[in-house]
């Protein structure tokens, strides 16, 4: 039985249990902060725990590529502080396995944390629930 379908919540019951489903749109202002709440669902599916200046310097790898600009952004955006604390970084997210490499010099981040998504707006829909 459904009480109501209208509502954006409303309970399934079966005679051994109930099922809430809620409803919900968040919007956010920019294509950065969708990528970034995406990235924190991401870590936490996985049991990542990721700081904020972590998500960030992922997003702007994504960004802009593994080269010098990468390294002075994060240390002038204030994620870092210096460009070995960003190496420091991008070696501990590698171990993890949050980016990817495939020869020296070559960093990216892992589709199963973030997909490759090139356009300007970005929609992520989502089901999560409870076993």
């Amino acid at each position: 039985m459904v009480e109501s379908i209208d509502n954006p919540i409303f309970v399934l019951k079966k005679p051994t249990m109930s099922i809430s489903f809620v409803k919900d749109k968040i919007q956010v202002d920019t294509r950065r902060d969708a990528l970034k709440i995406h990235l924190m669902i991401k870590a936490y599916q996985k049991g990542v725990a990721l700081s904020d200046a972590d998500i960030d310097t992922l997003i702007e790898l994504k960004e802009i590529g593994y080269n010098k600009e990468f390294f002075e952004n994060c240390v002038r955006k204030g994620y870092f502080r210096s460009n070995q604390t960003v190496r420091n970084a991008v070696a501990r997210m590698t171990s993890m396995g949050i980016l990817t490499y495939k020869k020296r010099g070559e960093r990216d981040v892992n589709t199963e944390f973030l997909p490759e998504v090139n356009s300007d707006k970005v929609i992520f829909q989502y089901m999560i629930g409870n076993p």
